[in-house]
Order: structure tokens, then C-alpha cells, then sequence
């Protein structure tokens, strides 16, 4: 209650009557609504009035208050403990959609938070963005792990890590919680924002490029040919009798049935 009232002096005045600073908030009341009076399993958008990953030190992430933020973990807080979801502070400024406290919370100097925990879901926070469609955190996650090559006046080049946005892992197994697979999932307005992203628009310009554009013309071929086959067919069928077979007309037309079903 006192970091939800941004209340620095009361959150001070706890600690030190040796409050428990990783002290979680746990029952009905903090839990998400899909989940409540249910066991922890089913899929959930985290969606509560009062989820914000259980822990002081993820509420005060959630309600953007860096200076108690910095109080609790000065005293021992630990923003990669996990709530009863698996999810950690990371994974709460992510439900809250909190970009700017991701950023701070990543590249804290005391304790940064780790951006490759994964909740009970398998989902790191990365993935978690994904699935929920948070298009401003994405992006803002997408740009702390680019690497800076080179940078002239305000041109600057990047490039980026796709080990956890690809389809497919380094050991060549699909990843069904890549951030790729999640986003082409989504339903939401959002994630159609996410697609059109720089990173993710190149992404999948060259998996089309790659893998699927020879391979559709090649389809496409094959449909091209069929529908002119079956048009010449059904162009020299006869009037009346369709199994009449009586000149060259009706040999062509007898191929072109047979070559149009190969196809």
C-alpha cells in the first residue's frame, strides 16, 4: 500500500522495523481476472485490477515510481524473483506497458533485470510483449539489443540479434513462442503495427526472399497451366453427348482432362 501511494518516508519507516522487502502480495485480489478461483495454467493476458507481479519492487515498476524503485533494491530487492506465474519485475512492466521503466529497469547499475527469464508460459519478456501486443516496448526492446556498427551524424547503422525473434532456433528446431510466430498470431491492431516494424518487416522480407517466393511461383505456375487446361477441356466439349468421342477434337479434349488432373 505504501508504494502504491508513491509513499517513500512510509516505505522507508517498514524497512527499517525490518519490513520484508521481497514480501509478496498473494490471494484472489492480485490475481488476473481469467485466473481467478482457477489453478495458475490456463493461457492469460494478465489482465487484473490489481496484478502487479505480487512483489514491491515489481508495483513499484508497474507504477513508474523509480525513486522507491531504487529504495527496494538498495535494500535488497531482486527484480528476477518470480511471481506465481513465473513472471518477473521484466515481465510485469510488460503487462503494465511501461516502455521508459523497461528501459531503466534493463540497464539498471545496482541490478538490472534479466531479459532471458521465461514465466511459467515459456515466454521471456521479449515474447510476453509479443503476445500481448505492446508494439512501444517491442520496439524500445528491439533497440536495446541492437549493436551499433557505425554512426555518421544522425545516420546511423545497426544491426540486430534474431535468436529470439526467428521462427526457427540456431539448432534448427521451430520456436512456437518466437517473437515472430507470436506476432503473425496476434489478432489485434497492435500487433498488425508490430509487423510493419523495421526489424520485423525486413525479417520477413527475406524469409519470403529465402524460402517462400520461388516456391509460390512455382504454385502459381502450376495454377496458371490447370486453369488453361481446363478451360480448353470445357472450351471443346461437345453440345450434347459428353462422352461422345468422334474426331481430333474430342483426343484433345481426352489429353488435356487427363493432363489438367495431374496437376
Amino acid at each position: 500500500m505504501a508504494v502504491i501511494n508513491q509513499d517513500l518516508l512510509s516505505v522507508k519507516y517498514l524497512l527499517s522495523k525490518n519490513a520484508n522487502v521481497n514480501q509478496r502480495a498473494t490471494g484472489q485480489f492480485f490475481l488476473p481476472t481469467d485466473q481467478i478461483g482457477k489453478p495458475p495454467k490456463k493461457e492469460t493476458n494478465f489482465d487484473g485490477l490489481a496484478y502487479y507481479g505480487e512483489y514491491p519492487l515489481t508495483f513499484a515498476a508497474c507504477i513508474e515510481s523509480y525513486e522507491i524503485y531504487d529504495y527496494l533494491i538498495s535494500n535488497g530487492g531482486n527484480p528476477n524473483l518470480k511471481d506465481t506465474f513465473g513472471n518477473t519485475t521484466l515481465h510485469a512492466i510488460v503487462v503494465a506497458d511501461k516502455a521508459d521503466f523497461y528501459r531503466y529497469a534493463v540497464k539498471h547499475l545496482t541490478i538490472a533485470g534479466d531479459v532471458t527469464q521465461k514465466n511459467m508460459y515459456d515466454l521471456t519478456p521479449l515474447a510476453l510483449a509479443c503476445k500481448l501486443g505492446r508494439p512501444e516496448i517491442f520496439h524500445e526492446m528491439l533497440e536495446l539489443s541492437a549493436i551499433e556498427l557505425w554512426r555518421y551524424s544522425n545516420i546511423t547503422c545497426s544491426v540486430y540479434p534474431i535468436a529470439n525473434l526467428d521462427t526457427v532456433d540456431p539448432d534448427g528446431v521451430t520456436s512456437w513462442t518466437s517473437a515472430l510466430n507470436l506476432i503473425i498470431d496476434g489478432e489485434t491492431d497492435a500487433h498488425l503495427d508490430m509487423v510493419e516494424g523495421k526489424v520485423i518487416k525486413q525479417l520477413l522480407d527475406e524469409k519470403w526472399k529465402t524460402f517462400a517466393q520461388a516456391g509460390f511461383f512455382k504454385l502459381l505456375g502450376f495454377a496458371l497451366v490447370h486453369l488453361i487446361l481446363l478451360s480448353i477441356a470445357v472450351y471443346t466439349r461437345p453440345v450434347d453427348n459428353l462422352l461422345q468421342f468422334k474426331g481430333p477434337i474430342d483426343a484433345v479434349r481426352k489429353n488435356v482432362l487427363i493432363t489438367s488432373n495431374i496437376y
